[in-house]
């Protein structure tokens, strides 16, 4: 008969040792106590999870994950590597990591902000997949945080706007009939591809998306003296945060 190493602390059992239990002559049932000698079970379910998700069909998988495992396993492998795994995700689950994954604190308790570099590489590693899988998955997000991110990018102006404000040397091309050009350039190839399949297979989305970057665009300080209203770019992210936080809130 095995006995428990270690002693007593408190009333509580020290160490890790198997016990046996006490059942009939030649038979026996192991029971092992767990320390904090064991790895952590949060990071041993990711491990087990990262391993099962290399090997097993991702489109039964992905979609019966939660939303925080999915956004743990896509920081694990990075989101260069997980175009797969967001792809079989499901738009629910896909708004939800979005909603954690896009927003940045800035400094020592600030106040968290939407990050739109981040927002392009989401783009970028979606594209990777191929532009209609790019195009299938934001087409299924709120516009709104779609607007948002792409206005971080580009602006957009009217399609007879041949005098748009462009600056020289400046990235710029036509897509659907509208004027897009460069605000940053790191994800400028993938958003053209991306904007080129929406306009093709969702075009109502692109649409609606469009005129809401073209708005964007096209906002001027007011010339009244009222500088504490927000501009229009910066109501719609004001917009997003309020929304966001309400539903977390309420989680």
């Amino acid at each position: 008969m095995l006995f428990r190493s270690g002693g007593r602390r408190g009333g509580k059992l020290s160490g890790a040792a198997p016990i046996l239990s006490r059942l009939p002559q030649g038979s026996s049932r192991l029971f092992v106590r767990q320390t904090k000698g064991y790895p952590p079970p949060s990071m041993g379910r990711r491990v087990d999870l990262a391993r099962l998700l290399e090997t097993a069909r991702l489109e039964r998988v992905v979609p019966r994950l939660r939303a925080e495992t999915l956004h743990r396993l896509i920081q694990y492998r990075g989101l260069e590597s997980s175009g797969e795994v967001i792809a079989a995700a499901t738009p629910e689950q896909i708004s939800s990591v979005l909603e954690v994954d896009l927003w940045r604190r800035v400094g020592a308790g600030g106040d968290e902000r939407f990050d739109p570099g981040r927002f392009g590489e989401w783009l970028g590693a979606l594209v990777e997949m191929g532009d209609e899988v790019a195009a299938r998955v934001v087409s299924a997000i709120d516009e709104r945080l779609v607007t948002a991110g792409l206005s971080g990018h580009v602006k957009v102006f009217d399609p007879a706007a041949r005098d748009a404000p462009l600056t020289p040397g400046n990235l710029a091309t036509e897509v659907g009939g509208y004027l897009v050009s460069a605000r940053r350039t790191d994800a400028w190839d993938a958003i053209v591809s991306l904007l080129l399949a929406l306009d093709a297979a969702h075009h109502p989305f692109f649409e609606s998306v469009m005129r809401g970057c073209r708005a964007l665009s096209n906002s001027v300080p007011e010339a009244d003296g009222l500088h504490e209203l927000l501009s229009a770019p910066g109501q719609l992210l004001h917009d997003l945060a309020s929304v966001r936080e309400a539903r977390r809130s309420g989680q």
